[in-house]
């Protein structure tokens, strides 16, 4: 990261959870995010704001993994799709 990145990283507000953001709103995110149709224009600091914006809106722990890694989602709709279908666990405690 150069210095300016990280300069503009450490001035960006911290991304939080949004009441009403609408599937619409984390499906262009996330189609910003990938460069969907076109090379991605985001610059560092940005991408590091989207991609904790949308930790923050889809509570699902391998968001970056299925949006980078993920060879069978195709499109913006199957990666929230397959995010959105996470369920937290709780660990029960010993007795």
């Amino acid at each position: 990261m150069t210095m300016r990145g990280f300069a503009r990283s450490a001035l960006s507000p911290v991304p939080r959870r949004v009441e009403g953001v609408t599937r619409d709103d984390l499906l262009e995110i996330i189609r910003e995010i990938r460069g969907e149709g076109r090379p991605m224009s985001l610059r560092e600091s940005e991408l590091s704001y989207w991609l904790e914006f949308l930790a923050a809106n889809i509570p699902n722990p391998r968001i970056s993994d299925l949006l980078f890694y993920s060879e069978n989602l195709k499109t913006a709709e199957q990666v929230l799709d397959e995010a959105s279908r996470y369920r937290p666990f709780a660990i029960p405690a010993p007795e």
